[in-house]
């Protein structure tokens, strides 16, 4: 007599299969995000060290958020020759796919000169407020950027983040009116830019301010200046030594009173010491 097993048995292993596989989803999709993680990781690291070739060029001042009048055949041309410090750094990195974050998927259009989309729409975002800093005194053009030799602490001074996707806020570049800064969204802010009175900035972190009206969701920089956490909780930074790391919203905000729920304008300094954002204090 032959055996078989019983609708019960049947029922009895679909279940622990379906138990299993419960179990075990969720780790495939953390192994997965896990190793996206790495490669912006090494995508940053590889940003930064092009950038102290940069500097190496250029007298040691570190990259410029933009350039106006560039004469780059890919500079945005429709923007008075705008070129972004993606596209100068190009003469180091030879490598559009480093300003791709594949923790978002990718940001480029078919129909874009392909150097001048990577570099337009890059996933990362520089620490200009401090690094390369407007002045409300010239709001429309950009200051000389730091020397790489005034940071006084790079391994604790960041320099690019992951930021929010192009698909966040739909459009690449802001006018925000006459005698206002051109803002050009390769960039990152930091959490009290908005709230420093000698400095043009996009916006701060909070609520309430310009990114929480313009991308979607908090892992994108919904409340964070556009800086983007997208590794789980996690965001990932460069500093100023070109080391990079995963990093905790709470932990790109120290030294402020930064917090979930808390409003633009109220996020202010509290301990220097701890502050990531700045090369001068």
């Amino acid at each position: 007599m032959k055996r078989a097993f019983t609708l019960i048995e049947l029922l009895v292993v679909i279940s622990i299969i379906a138990i299993l596989a419960s179990i075990l989803f969720p780790v495939f999709g953390q192994a997965k995000v896990a190793a996206k993680a790495i490669t912006s990781l090494s995508n940053l690291k590889q940003i930064a060290l092009a950038e102290q070739m940069y500097e190496t060029d250029n007298d040691d001042d570190l990259i410029r958020l933009g350039t106006w009048n560039s004469d780059d055949p890919d500079a945005m041309g429709s923007f008075g020759d705008w070129a972004p410090w993606g596209l100068a750094l190009w003469p180091y990195t030879k490598n559009n796919e480093i300003l791709e974050s594949r923790l978002i998927g990718g940001v480029l259009q078919a129909n874009e000169i392909a150097r001048r989309s990577y570099t337009r729409f890059t996933d990362y975002g520089y620490n200009y407020t401090y690094l390369n800093p407007t002045s409300n005194s010239d709001p429309t053009g950009f200051a000389q950027s730091l020397s790489s030799t005034s940071v006084g602490e790079p391994s604790d001074t960041i320099q690019f983040t992951e930021r929010a996707g192009r698909a966040s806020y739909g459009s690449q570049v802001y006018w925000f009116g006459p005698n206002t800064l051109w803002v050009m969204l390769a960039l990152a802010d930091s959490p009290i830019c908005k709230n420093e009175p000698n400095y043009q900035c996009a916006g701060g972190w909070g609520s309430g301010g310009f990114w929480a009206n313009y991308v979607v969701g908090q892992p994108e920089g919904e409340y964070t200046g556009g800086v983007a956490f997208r590794a789980g909780t996690m965001g990932i930074a460069v500093m100023c030594d070109s080391h990079a790391k995963k990093m905790s919203p709470g932990a790109m905000a120290a030294g402020t009173n930064w917090r979930p729920g808390i409003a633009e304008a109220n996020v202010v300094l509290t301990d220097p010491t701890k502050f990531l954002w700045s090369a001068n204090r």
